[in-house]
């Protein structure tokens, strides 16, 4: 590559030469030829614009438009990252900024963990809370003493957290779409459903269906561990 053009790159976000916006996440190098590849997101305000690649070298060299050679990407200085977009960074496993995110009341408050009376419920519990989850835990490794018991809290989340990322990536992966969407960006069903073109019964109908799945994997957890992690009493 052109030394002119091999520029450290940052995470952050640039500006395209057409204008558009991108975030770009981290440097990975390709297994087999071990070039720089950029990992980067289309700014969206909707956050759901996927991840994408580019070889470092195509993302340093110009463009040329009319004649002219372009910077293909520019860094944008002057922007922040959102609380939000830290968040989605985090919750799908990829690097982000060191920022403590300030709490939020649902982080402060108590929570009783692993008192459902179902593995339907238990799937329920821990998808509602997925996102507050991930940020107590995350707290709970930087600051002592924010909640009560909070080794045994950091032990439960982390546990309940990596097997639904596990589950997500594997037998459940055709609902990850569904699952950001309602859990970690929060959406109502009436929203979801305004979202992707369909009507509130449809979007509850595989709510349940996620939950039932869930649940069945959560109880063969338990058998396979020897334990149970609902409330039998």
């Amino acid at each position: 590559m052109n030394n002119k053009y091999n520029k450290r790159v940052y995470a952050g976000y640039y500006k395209r030469y057409d204008g558009k916006l991108i975030y770009v996440i981290t440097i990975a190098k390709d297994e087999l030829s071990g070039e720089d590849t950029v990992i980067y997101t289309p700014y969206s305000l909707r956050k759901d614009g996927g991840y994408f690649t580019i070889s470092k070298k195509d993302f340093c060299e110009p463009v040329k438009i009319d004649g002219k050679l372009k910077v293909r990407y520019k860094r944008q200085t002057q922007m922040r990252i959102t609380d939000d977009f830290l968040e989605m960074l985090i919750c799908d496993d990829l690097p982000a900024p060191k920022r403590k995110l300030p709490p939020k009341p649902d982080e402060l408050k108590s929570r009783a963990y692993r008192q459902s009376a179902t593995y339907y419920d238990y799937a329920k519990d821990i998808c509602t809370n997925y996102l507050a989850d991930v940020r107590r835990y995350n707290y709970l490794n930087t600051t002592n003493n924010i909640f009560e018991d909070s080794d045994n809290a950091k032990e439960i989340i982390k546990e309940d957290v990596d097997f639904l990322k596990k589950c997500f990536k594997t037998v459940l992966k055709d609902y990850v779409s569904f699952f950001k969407g309602r859990f970690i960006k929060r959406m109502s069903v009436r929203k979801y459903a305004e979202e992707h073109n369909m009507n509130r019964g449809s979007v509850e109908h595989i709510q349940r269906k996620m939950y039932k799945e869930l649940a069945v994997l959560l109880h063969e957890r338990d058998k396979a561990d020897g334990v149970i992690r609902i409330k039998t009493e």
